[in-house]
């Protein structure tokens, strides 16, 4: 079964970013997420739309969905900010 919902602490591991930066993406309202509880979960779409965001549009579904199981991801989104291609 696919997961649907992503802790905080999984989106900050699956980019390679901090928690705090997570959080601040849910503020300034560039990631859509819902409180569960004390906790913020970020749907599996915003992860899907931040990757194509990052420029990884060209993957099928099925291909994101291996990136984010294997969390390859992050080489590439840490290449791209640092490239400037990406103002999050």
């Amino acid at each position: 079964m696919e997961k649907t919902f992503f802790s905080t602490s999984e989106v900050a591991d699956l980019f390679g970013i901090s928690r705090v930066t997570v959080y601040r993406w849910v503020k300034d309202g560039k990631i859509q997420a819902f409180g569960l509880g004390k906790n913020l979960k970020i749907p599996l779409f915003e992860i899907k739309r931040l990757l194509q965001d990052f420029g990884i549009a060209d993957l099928s579904s099925n291909d994101l969905d291996g990136i984010l199981k294997d969390h390859g991801v992050r080489e590439i989104i840490q290449t791209t900010a640092k490239d400037g291609k990406h103002d999050l």
